[in-house]
Order: C-alpha cells, then structure tokens, then sequence
C-alpha cells in the first residue's frame, strides 16, 4: 500500500522510506517544502480513490497525484508545478529521498544505487524510476545530501552508496522555467 503523509511525502509502500517534492527558488535562495497546516488534499475529480494534494510556494502551486497502476505493477506519482502569475519564474523540482517512514519514524536506507540517471535502487531493490531524466542526482548521507538541497543541488554523485547506520539519502533535481500561466510535469513510478 502506497501512503501519502499529511505534508505531501509519499511512501510507496508502508514500510518504506518516504519521497518528498520540494521546491528551490534560487532568485531568493530559499528552499519550499509541502507543510501540513497548507497541504490540501481532495479525491481525483472529486470522487475516484485517487489522493490528489497540492501546496503553494514561490509563487508557483504544486500539484500531487499518486496511483496504482495495476498493468505496470508499479505506484505512480504525477508532480505538477504550474505558475499562475503572470512573471516567469525559475526554480528548481527537488525530489528527496530520506530514512523517514510515514509516521516520521526511522526506516534504514543502508545502501543506494543508481542505474542510469533515472533508476534508483534502495537495499538493494529497485525503489524509483524517473519517468524524466533529471538534472543532477546524487546518493550520499542524509547530511550531505541536506546540504546539497538547501543550496537548490543534488549532492556529488557516487554510482553506490553504503551506510551501515542506514542514514543514506538520494536527491533528484530538475531546474524549472517556467513562463507566465505554464506549467510542467514530471511522472515518477515506484516498483511494487
């Protein structure tokens, strides 16, 4: 079962780590995460058992949907940014993959492991498939990889990555401009 956690973040399966979708604006140097108090969430059209949320930052609205897709046996997310203004704005999509279960509490990351630039394998199974090719994507610890994100970056990217103490983390970066009124989505799909 795949759960969505009352700030946006998507475990895509109970006991997995968690994935979240954050924004950078590098113009204010700020970094945009989905809280809890300003998440909204609704049914897809209204009625079908789909979750759908959305959260607002930087002057761009993110759009959430997460599915089962019972053809592909496979967990989809659709992430949509859309710019309602009416000024071009450039950010950057950061997917971050962190050692945080949907009740927050500690889910072991103790390896990653790319393949290609839009597979990721956590422990040693496939985790995450980027239906689009990101920017930059690095695996490391939580603590260089928090770093890296506070700066809008994905940290320097190893091939594999090992942590005994399970505090590995991955983040997925793709630099948005988007011209007034636009928008742009990314499709992310996790194995089952």
């Amino acid at each position: 079962k795949a759960l969505v956690r009352s700030d946006g973040a998507v475990a895509p399966w109970a006991n997995g780590p968690t994935v979240e979708a954050w924004l950078y604006d590098s113009t204010a140097q700020q970094l945009f995460t989905g809280t809890q108090e300003e998440t909204k969430f609704s049914l897809h059209r209204g009625y079908l058992p789909i979750p759908t949320w959305k959260w607002e930052a930087a002057g761009a609205h993110v759009q959430n949907t997460l599915f089962r897709d019972l053809e592909q046996d496979a967990v989809r997310w659709q992430v949509s940014v859309h710019n309602p203004g009416q000024t071009a704005r450039d950010l950057t999509l950061l997917l971050v993959v962190r050692p945080f279960g949907i009740a927050r509490s500690f889910t072991p990351i103790c390896s990653l492991a790319l393949q290609g630039n839009s597979r990721l394998w956590i422990n040693e199974m496939p985790f995450l498939v980027a239906g689009t090719e990101p920017a930059e994507i690095g695996i490391t610890s939580m603590d260089e990889s928090m770093l890296s994100v506070a700066e809008g970056q994905a940290p320097t990217a190893d091939v594999t990555y090992k942590d005994p103490a399970g505090l590995g983390a991955a983040v997925l970066t793709y630099p948005i401009s988007l011209n007034a009124t636009e928008s742009q989505t990314y499709h992310f799909a996790f194995p089952t």
